[in-house]
């Protein structure tokens, strides 16, 4: 029964002990997280303001419906001023020998396919070679 005491009270003073210490930790930890909260929130509304810059820049590589609908017989060069992008092979959907395939977003058409309002619907575009002069043979839209 003597151990029990003993165990007892030495607990009992080990939890005391702890229970002192508690509010200088918690006062610590509290001040650690607001000042994480802080800076996440600084980092936050500062991307946030680079998302909207980005938003508001984000027609590179889109096209309109007219625009997609009006552009057989434009060469690789008027596409590339029209959509504001360099149409280079790594962006080609489809590339071969004989012609090349580049999809574009329409920026006001939306995706039957989506599921919410964001999803564009695609303008594809084939050209008759990979030259700058190459012509658009056909388009179609996806979507």
């Amino acid at each position: 029964m003597k151990f029990y005491k003993t165990a007892i009270s030495v607990y009992l003073s080990i939890l005391v002990v702890g229970c002192e210490s508690i509010p200088n930790d918690v006062h610590s930890l509290r001040t650690s997280l607001n000042n994480g909260i802080r800076t996440l929130n600084t980092g936050l509304s500062n991307s946030s303001s680079n998302f909207n810059t980005n938003k508001k820049n984000s027609r590179k590589g889109m096209l309109t419906n007219n625009q997609c609908q009006n552009s057989t017989g434009k060469t690789k060069s008027q596409i590339e001023i029209i959509a504001n992008e360099k149409l280079a092979d790594t962006r080609a959907y489809s590339l071969n020998s004989f012609a090349v395939t580049y999809n574009f977003q329409i920026s006001d058409r939306v995706s039957r396919y989506g599921v919410n309002s964001e999803s564009k619907a695609i303008c594809s575009l084939t050209f008759e070679g990979n030259q700058l002069n190459s012509k658009v043979l056909y388009w179609s839209i996806i979507g």
